[in-house]
């Protein structure tokens, strides 16, 4: 799934900016910083709790193409969210792998999307030999959830 209710990877932004303006969520214009490159957002807001980036890429129009979830109480059709351990990923997505060429991820088969995980309570040396039976699966936590095509 490769949504956030009506907010879609594909769409353009200004139908996702007249989706939120019909909602009680804000929209504020930021930056990220990825691989030492800025680039800019759409941080959604609610109570002024970030919910989650709209990354957009522009051609001829500019379109939504990733989202970066990092509210708690959104979650994927099986229950998974920011805040969610490894254990609990592994036991809803039988199919995936551990990726870690663009941070540290889960990536389930055939989503759309990934869980980005929290790497501060890996051991250093576990990166030389990186496989995933020898995590701390109820230590290793979601930090946010990516949504791409």
């Amino acid at each position: 799934n490769n949504s956030i209710g009506n907010i879609k990877v594909g769409m353009s932004i200004n139908d996702f900016k007249k989706e939120i303006e019909k909602s009680t969520r804000t929209i504020k214009n930021e930056f990220i910083s990825l691989e030492g490159d800025d680039y800019e957002v759409y941080s959604v807001y609610e109570n002024d709790k970030l919910l989650y980036k709209i990354e957009p890429e522009c051609n001829t129009e500019c379109l939504v193409w990733r989202i970066w979830i990092y509210g708690e109480s959104l979650k994927t059709e099986n229950g998974i969210g920011v805040g969610s351990s490894l254990g609990e990923i592994l036991k809803s997505y039988k199919k995936g792998r551990l990726s870690t060429e663009e941070g540290f991820l889960f990536v389930p088969e055939n989503r759309g999307y990934s869980f980005s995980l929290s790497n501060d309570q890996i051991p250093v040396e576990w990166w030389s030999n990186p496989k995933i039976e020898t995590l701390d699966k109820e230590k290793t936590m979601v930090s946010e959830i990516i949504i791409s095509n």
